[in-house]
């Protein structure tokens, strides 16, 4: 078991660098453009990623998802597809798979389309042809990411 103070030594690390936090949690290797993907949502308000079929795009977004959650508290990610069946089978399905291969356990548990920590602490996936379906989401560390797109 690790003190507080180590832990929150390595949670600053995480903060740090993505691909410190990447690795930590994961032997998958990340290429060349999935490290930018990580680094740019980490610097930029608004980030587009533009690709051939197979190249990861899923992988690095759900690796996203768990970047932005364990390292800003209390945030909300809401993400979203064309169609629920994409959310759920594709871009959840690895959010899922990421979390249960994790080397460290991750402390909440997905379901099919959603990993909450606590009610302000959390990441959900919808999908909807009407826009106020996406309203009232609020917190001041908010990540909306769109797959598929």
């Amino acid at each position: 078991m690790l003190s507080l103070e180590k832990e929150l030594e390595i949670v600053e690390a995480w903060k740090r660098d993505p691909i410190v936090r990447h690795y930590s949690f994961s032997d998958k290797k990340l290429w060349k453009k999935q490290e930018e993907v990580l680094w740019a949502v980490r610097n930029h308000k608004r980030i587009a990623v533009k690709s051939c079929n197979s190249a990861g795009k899923t992988f690095v977004a759900a690796d996203v998802v768990l970047d932005w959650l364990l390292t800003n508290p209390e945030s909300i990610v809401v993400t979203t597809a064309p169609t629920f069946h994409q959310v759920e089978t594709i871009l959840w399905r690895e959010i899922r798979s990421a979390c249960f291969s994790s080397k460290i356990p991750i402390r909440a548990k997905p379901n099919l389309t959603e990993l909450k920590f606590t009610d302000d602490w959390y990441a959900i996936g919808i999908s909807t042809d009407n826009p106020v379906n996406f309203q009232g989401k609020h917190s001041p560390n908010l990540l909306v990411l769109v797959d598929e797109a």
